[in-house]
């Protein structure tokens, strides 16, 4: 499905509930003038009260229909972000549009057109698409454990190496200690063996 065939049918369902809250604020002052309109004749102050009293009554049912529509924006908001984020792909909206004149006027021109029986359909300015987020908290936080995971490795392996190496220099020590007590003692024993020789020839 297209960009078109999406804003169609979300324009088309917005439509419908249009008309159903039109249709309620109609119930409403329907059941206001029917509870109390029921005299021939009214004064200034019956008028009054009868207006402040169906004002009161479109009000809430006005801020209850403008909520449901709200919170429906609300949930397909989040599909659409939850669509995203499965793609990899960060949405960020421009609230200062929802504002701008002009604009409303080209979607309120490009819905009438989509279902006007003219066929001709003002082309509707899109934003540009979307650009690649860069990687998601899950893989943010994994490459950071996978890099802590080789320094822990590289550690690991400097440190075997280092104590390898002084396990070499350890033994390299060991044998030069032993190395100089054998000499020590041959030449302990050359010490005893030449007065021997002497004494003997």
């Amino acid at each position: 499905m297209n960009q078109e065939d999406e804003l169609k049918k979300y324009l088309g369902f917005m439509r419908k509930q249009r008309a159903d809250s039109i249709k309620e604020l109609k119930l409403t002052l329907k059941e206001v003038a029917e509870r109390r309109v029921v005299e021939t004749t009214y004064n200034c102050d019956d008028v009054r009260d009868i207006l402040h009293d169906a004002t009161v009554n479109c009000e809430a049912t006005f801020q209850s229909e403008v909520m449901l529509h709200s919170h429906m924006n609300m949930l397909l908001i989040q599909q659409y972000i939850a669509q995203a984020s499965k793609q990899n792909v960060a949405l960020k909206g421009d609230i200062r549009e929802l504002e701008d004149r002009k604009r409303l006027a080209e979607a309120a021109l490009f819905e009438e057109s989509l279902f006007s029986s003219t066929g001709h359909i003002p082309e509707l300015n899109l934003k540009p698409d979307p650009v690649k987020a860069g990687p998601s908290p899950m893989e943010t936080k994994l490459k950071n454990r996978v890099e802590e995971l080789e320094k822990a490795l590289l550690q690991l392996k400097l440190s075997t190496a280092s104590q390898k190496l002084q396990t070499k220099l350890d033994e390299t020590e060991s044998n030069k200690k032993a190395l100089l007590r054998l000499t020590e003692r041959v030449r302990a024993l050359e010490s005893v063996r030449d007065p021997f020789f002497k004494q003997t020839f």
